[in-house]
């Protein structure tokens, strides 16, 4: 792999890189093209390979890994801003492969901008007011803590039915239902299509 010049855009871009064997999930915030960014975090996991994402990458191949915008600006500021909104929308510093909670410059004690603030509501980012609310309640039923990874945690019967009644009643993703729970997305997805826990009803 050669050394090369990165190529800019007008705008800042959001994207994410997921790997889709582990579908651990990298946010980053560049105002390169998305190929110049992708081939950069490509290089640097074949010459120095420190990073979660560049350890990824070298571990489980590039091709093993899918890259999308999913965001614009085209204000500096307010990428930054929303590169750490993205990030703990997909909470990707406790279960990813981001190395920083906020990233670059992110909500670590920072005011937002009203603008940001505008730009999140209409986005809709983040988990509903309701949808956080039945997590809450899922939190107090079985004695768990959002956030709080607790390495190889195991499920009971009782988490099993909290997860179905949140595939069932709320908009949550399976992922957002695998963070809370410390578990990966396929277990959440098993236990929807009814693979695997059968005999809880």
């Amino acid at each position: 792999m050669e050394e090369f010049i990165m190529a800019r855009t007008k705008e800042h871009i959001i994207y994410k890189a997921e790997n889709k064997i582990t579908s651990e999930i990298y946010i980053g915030c560049t105002s390169s093209t998305l190929n110049s960014r992708k081939y950069a975090h490509e290089y640097k996991a074949v010459k120095n390979p420190i990073g979660k994402l560049h350890q990824s990458i070298a571990e489980h191949g590039k091709e093993n890994f899918e890259w999308t915008v999913i965001d614009t600006s085209d204000n500096k500021e307010d990428a930054l801003l929303l590169e750490g909104v993205y990030i703990n929308q997909h909470l990707s510093y406790y279960t990813g492969l981001n190395g920083n909670k906020y990233g670059k410059q992110g909500l670590s004690g920072r005011k937002h901008s009203e603008e940001a603030k505008s730009m999140m509501r209409e986005k809709k980012l983040g988990v509903s007011k309701s949808d956080q609310h039945k997590l809450n309640m899922s939190k107090s039923a079985i004695g768990k803590h959002a956030g709080e990874l607790s390495g190889m945690a195991k499920l009971t019967d009782k988490d099993v039915r909290e997860i179905r009644r949140l595939l069932k009643e709320t908009k949550l993703t399976q992922q957002d239902i695998a963070n809370f729970f410390n578990v990966t997305q396929s277990t959440v997805n098993s236990i929807k299509l009814n693979r695997t826990w059968k005999h809880v009803a």
